[in-house]
């Protein structure tokens, strides 16, 4: 049967299962010990399998020079540069594999493994093995839904939702349970940030392709990311004692100014505040230091410099409503942004993500008709 799922499939799938799940039980509320166990044996386990099918690949000469220049170059700078070189090593490790296979199933692979860790999370939950965490913003009951914050409970719904947008094919009953979905979350977890970026997804989603075409060009994503630490300067240095603004933001703004206060330039390896530092481009420079800041923003020019087609809708949309979830919120460290996946996979073979442009494969596939039609 054309659809039977095949050894390699099942290989493949659990190979990302095993890393996303990992990552998300870092994330719940397991016992400490316990978590750590598990969550090991779970990323290394799955890592390992992808190295493994890395290795097939290079010995079958699959890789040009050029790519095992960039991907050890990264390798020893992240080392240097990055006070969790584990996530990038990963995200690197996993780039390396699907740059020679087809995109739409690794973005498969990511939606229903992320899907079911975060049903895992939700039952555990459910029949008490782990705890229900529970906040308040006033007079606003927050439930955690097994994992350890609120916030973080619809962070991991974000993924979900860009991955499946793009499998899909930006279907429109899809993208409309989607903005529903993204609302009932909002209700359980009143988590603002993540609500945005999904609803902010979904509307640009729904915008007809001739005008994507024309408001989308992939080499706006680097300064894009540069926006959003030069904004987030702005507002934690001028703007932090702003009251409305800093009620708007549930006080970040200050905290912001904190952290920016006891910044070094190789980066610190300890917390100042009681509270997270919960934006990903000042997270980046706090911990990452002033070069960890400029070995990513490095990356993220040197991988957009070039592009086989000029509007890639999909992926400019995507990284537009990330960096915009990235003002208020920290996702940098976790496994469930596959966003550095997808900037590593450009970063191998810049002509590779316009695998994930509908248009692409629509153009494709009238070609292969044009092509048959000759031959007729």
């Amino acid at each position: 049967m054309k659809n039977k799922l095949s050894k390699i499939d099942i290989y493949d799938f659990l190979s990302m299962f095993f890393i996303i799940v990992g990552n998300y039980l870092i994330y719940s509320t397991l016992g400490k010990v316990v978590k750590i166990i598990i969550c090991t044996l779970l990323i290394v386990t799955g890592s390992i399998m992808t190295l493994i099918s890395v290795i097939k690949k290079y010995k079958n000469n699959e890789y040009t020079p050029k790519q095992i220049k960039i991907v050890t170059i990264i390798g020893i700078t992240a080392m240097l540069v990055w006070h969790r070189p584990a996530e990038i090593y990963v995200s690197t490790l996993l780039a390396l594999k699907y740059i020679k296979e087809d995109l739409r199933k690794m973005i498969k692979n990511i939606f229903f493994s992320s899907v079911l860790s975060y049903g895992i999370i939700v039952l555990m939950w459910l029949v008490g093995v782990t705890i229900g965490v529970i906040g308040y913003r006033g007079d606003i009951l927050r439930y955690g839904i097994g994992f350890n914050h609120p916030n973080v409970a619809l962070r991991f719904l974000v993924p979900i939702i860009l991955s499946g947008a793009i499998m899909s094919k930006n279907n429109k009953v899809y993208l409309v349970i989607s903005l529903i979905a993204s609302a009932l979350g909002f209700l359980v977890t009143n988590s603002r940030g993540g609500c945005l970026a999904i609803i902010i997804f979904c509307v640009l989603s729904l915008l007809p392709k001739s005008f994507k075409r024309k408001m989308c060009n992939m080499k706006a994503i680097p300064y894009m990311f540069l926006g959003g630490v030069i904004f987030s300067l702005i507002v934690a240095l001028y703007l932090n004692n702003i009251t409305f603004l800093n009620q708007a933001l549930s006080a970040r703004p200050e905290i912001w100014k904190v952290y920016i206060d006891n910044l070094e330039f190789f980066g610190q390896v300890y917390q100042v505040h009681q509270y997270p530092l919960d934006n990903v481009f000042l997270h980046t420079l706090y911990y990452g230091g002033v070069y960890g800041l400029i070995f990513f923003l490095i990356i993220y020019f040197v991988a957009f410099r070039n592009n086989d087609i000029k509007n890639n809708y999909n992926i400019v949309i995507l990284f537009a409503s990330v960096f915009v979830y990235g003002l208020v919120e920290n996702y940098s460290n976790q496994g469930e942004s596959f966003y550095l996946l997808l900037v590593m996979i450009q970063l191998l073979d810049y002509t590779k993500l316009k695998e994930l442009d509908d248009d692409y494969k629509e153009e494709v596939k009238k070609k292969e008709v044009e092509f048959l039609e000759e031959q007729i």
